[in-house]
């Protein structure tokens, strides 16, 4: 009982059943490329269910608009040369785009499977048409094994996990603005160090959020109300963080001069934390 609660187990469980049903399926349907079957399933499958579900749908429509583009450009460019200037190009869009991580994973596809388009062409020119196209097919195959077996073997959803990161973003706010008004205060030596620490757990706090916000949404699917008011949530909490942050760079250049000013900063800055220790409670 111990191994199947395991987290790793669960998921290496998932994984090989998932390998099963690929091979099982492009044998018995007798594919000509069904490698690409299994090879979709263990790159598509995430921990979570939402994960799963959008890098397959990237990987789908990747593939999809790369063969697009990619039989496009086969048919109008009739050069050898151009298409291996071409080839070289995409070759490093796909890396810089991998590696550097400017895009998510669909976009990624694209210049990948151009690539694989050009290659099939320059290879086998009198099956091309069928070969590509083929990748298309198996791509999609796997991708619905994938997501299918995500949700009905050990589905682990982030709906705790979002509920947490709330709760842990709502309190980061709170002890960020605390320390910032310690820091106005001067109540200790090391004041501007704590705020900058809680300014760091602030800001680790608002990337998490962004993170689970970007595989959530699609684990959703078509519940729109509950992605708006996570879209909502997502966006105030941006907005606050500047709202802190431009606090914190006040709080740094020291007291205001003007007396109207100061008292009016230092009301704004008691009601504010009142309000997140409230959020804060409910959450």
């Amino acid at each position: 009982m111990y191994l199947i609660s395991s987290p790793l187990i669960r998921r290496a469980l998932r994984m090989a059943i998932a390998m099963f049903m690929a091979v099982i399926a492009y044998r018995t349907i007798g594919l000509t490329q069904g490698f690409w079957v299994p090879l979709t399933v263990c790159i598509i499958m995430q921990t979570t269910t939402g994960a799963t579900l959008r890098k397959g749908l990237q990987r789908l429509v990747g593939t999809f608009l790369g063969i697009i583009i990619g039989s496009l450009l086969v048919m109008w460019i009739h050069e050898s040369l151009i298409i291996d200037i071409l080839l070289v190009l995409f070759l490093f869009l796909a890396y810089a785009l991998k590696a550097f991580n400017l895009t998510n994973y669909g976009i990624f596809v694209v210049p990948l499977t151009i690539m694989v388009v050009f290659l099939v062409s320059a290879v086998a020119p009198q099956e091309a048409y069928h070969l590509i196209w083929a990748r298309l097919y198996d791509t999609a195959l796997g991708a619905i094994i994938a997501v299918l077996i995500t949700f009905l073997i050990f589905p682990i959803s982030l709906k705790a996990e979002v509920k947490k990161g709330k709760v842990n973003i709502i309190n980061a706010q709170a002890q960020y603005l605390d320390a910032i008004f310690n820091l106005l205060l001067q109540v200790a030596p090391d004041s501007a160090q704590q705020a900058m620490q809680k300014r760091h757990q602030f800001e680790l706090a608002l990337a998490e959020n962004r993170r689970l916000y970007s595989d959530w949404v699609y684990e959703l699917g078509l519940n729109f109300s509950s992605k708006n008011s996570q879209l909502n949530f997502l966006t105030q909490t941006e907005k606050l963080g500047q709202f802190l942050f431009a606090l914190h760079h006040i709080a740094r250049q020291g007291w205001p001069s003007d007396e109207l000013l100061l008292e009016k900063l230092i009301s704004d800055l008691t009601e504010y934390r009142k309000i997140l220790a409230t959020i804060s409670w409910s959450a």
